[in-house]
């Protein structure tokens, strides 16, 4: 998973890391969005910078 660190946000990126994820839910989180903080341990979180670049992708 840590292949995409880096890689340019897309529908079809997002949807090639849900599957190698095998994530119940995901989530995708720029620099200026609020989100919730409730963990949920079957929900992929990826967050990404201002160009939209993937920074982290967490389970939580």
């Amino acid at each position: 998973m840590t292949s995409y660190i880096g890689t340019q946000r897309t529908d079809e990126v997002i949807a090639k890391i849900k599957s190698a994820s095998g994530a119940q839910a995901l989530r995708v989180v720029g620099p200026n969005d609020a989100m919730t903080m409730d963990f949920r341990e079957d929900r992929l979180t990826i967050t990404t910078d201002e160009s939209g670049r993937i920074k982290t992708l967490r389970c939580v």
